[in-house]
């Protein structure tokens, strides 16, 4: 095996770990959109809500509690570093689908650049079959 055929086998067990990476953070992003879409969802429902409504709320992994509904204007959100604000209805809608635009776009320079790094790898294989 010359010089140039192992910078190829390293450079495609880089690229096959940047991909790895890739579909990792690929997974991660496309959870937390659905559990924006979860709590978008949410959202419109509490906005046909009434006051003193008992609804069942998620505690996660499939349990859930029942509680009564006491305001159905305002919500509770979590704005960053452990920070909870009292939000609107509106708001909080308008905030989870400002978050959710902005997870597809980087969802989409993802996977932009993960065809990339592909298709330099099949590339590499392609000039390292015809190599041998």
């Amino acid at each position: 095996m010359n010089d140039d055929q192992m910078l190829q086998m390293q450079q495609m067990q880089e690229m096959k770990q940047n991909l790895q990476q890739m579909q990792q953070q690929l997974q991660l992003l496309e959870h937390q959109l659905l559990e924006l879409d979860q709590v978008k969802d949410t959202i419109v429902e509490m906005k046909k809500s009434e006051k003193g409504q008992e609804i069942l709320v998620p505690l996660g992994a499939g349990v859930f509690t029942k509680a009564t509904i006491k305001d159905n204007e305002k919500i509770i959100m979590n704005v960053g570093s452990s920070v909870a604000v009292d939000k609107t209805l509106s708001e909080a809608e308008e905030l989870v689908l400002k978050q959710i635009e902005e997870l597809q776009k980087i969802q989409e320079q993802m996977n932009v650049e993960f065809a990339g790094v592909s298709q330099q790898m099949q590339f590499l294989q392609m000039s390292q079959q015809a190599g041998n």
